[in-house]
């Protein structure tokens, strides 16, 4: 009885450690984050915005991990094998906008390697697993070393707060296609949160105007426009409430169409539709921007989307 009463309270030092040591590798993945964004105008389209989807894609991280987010869930890997997934949601307002990630799962391979670096010889299988299943795991590789029910009913109690934390949520800032959470900067691949940067992606249509002044290079675009009075607005920018940066006399804008409940890339055909472009000093759209032109674009044709048309079409 001495012999085992030892062992448990061996293992149950050994086990909080482990458990520690995993705790500090979620929290450096990202699972929860939350972030402001700029307001905008009357011309904006407000309410719930469709962030999740903008956030769609690989991020690498600069500690060479890597998370992949797609449309409300996400995957965590470390050295091209996956540690860690769940799920997150976002949500866009007019002043600020948040997503909130979870983690849901583990996978076996992950555990296995975590847990053996400790001198735990615990096997986990080739699978995801949630944290009822893990305990499972653990209370059976205790049973296995000869601890009893009432002993390891004790550890696992004992544990409660410890196995909570291997499914954290945690906070991090995001910007464009940067994002930084507990020490780790993620790179997007591909460039901005908003997916379909140039057109023909699939993911929406894409708005370039031509022949822009040179005075104008370096400087943020965004426009607003549509077909008929009865149609919907249709809105040109990258980023929640980001405008486009000229280069070369050109810019290329994420077409969107949105209400009040929220908004999503645009895909729609328009034969003779009339724009307003914004020309401002920085990315910020919205009260407090400082607007530098206003052009007006006539006669814009949109298939599937996109379309080109110049600056000096009138």
């Amino acid at each position: 009885m001495k012999n085992t009463k030892n062992k448990c309270a061996k293992m149950r030092s050994v086990l909080a450690t482990q458990i520690r040591s995993i705790c500090a590798i979620a929290l450096v993945a990202i699972v929860g984050l939350s972030f402001a964004a700029c307001g905008g105008g009357d011309d904006d389209p407000g309410g719930g915005g469709t962030l999740a989807n903008q956030l769609s894609g690989t991020w690498k991280g600069d500690d060479g991990t890597e998370l992949t987010l797609t449309n409300g869930n996400f995957v965590h890997s470390e050295n091209n094998k996956q540690s860690m997934k769940g799920t997150y949601t976002a949500s866009a307002r007019s002043i600020s906008a948040t997503i909130t990630m979870t983690v849901t799962e583990l996978h076996g391979n992950f555990l296995t390697g975590e847990f053996q670096a400790e001198g735990m010889a615990i096997t986990f299988e080739n699978k995801w697993y949630n944290k009822s299943q893990v305990i499972d795991a653990v209370k059976k590789w205790m049973k296995d070393g000869g601890v009893n029910d009432t002993e390891i009913d004790t550890t696992i109690n004992g544990l409660s707060a410890a196995f909570n934390a291997m499914f954290p949520t945690i906070t991090g800032t995001i910007t464009d296609n940067t994002m930084i959470v507990d020490g780790t900067t993620y790179t997007k691949e591909g460039g901005s949160t908003n997916p379909g940067t140039n057109p023909g992606d699939g993911n929406g249509g894409v708005l370039t105007v031509t022949d822009i002044p040179s005075e104008y290079n370096g400087k943020y675009a965004s426009c607003f426009g549509r077909e008929k009075s009865s149609d919907p607005l249709i809105y040109g920018y990258t980023g929640r409430y980001q405008g486009v940066r000229i280069s070369n006399g050109t810019v290329s804008m994420p077409m969107w169409t949105g209400t009040d409940a929220g908004s999503s890339r645009y895909f729609g055909d328009q034969t003779d539709a009339f724009y307003i472009m914004d020309i401002t000093e920085t990315d910020f759209i919205g009260t407090g921007s400082i607007t530098l032109k206003i052009q007006y674009l006539n006669n814009v044709t949109l298939r599937n989307g996109s379309g080109t048309t110049s600056w000096n079409k009138q």
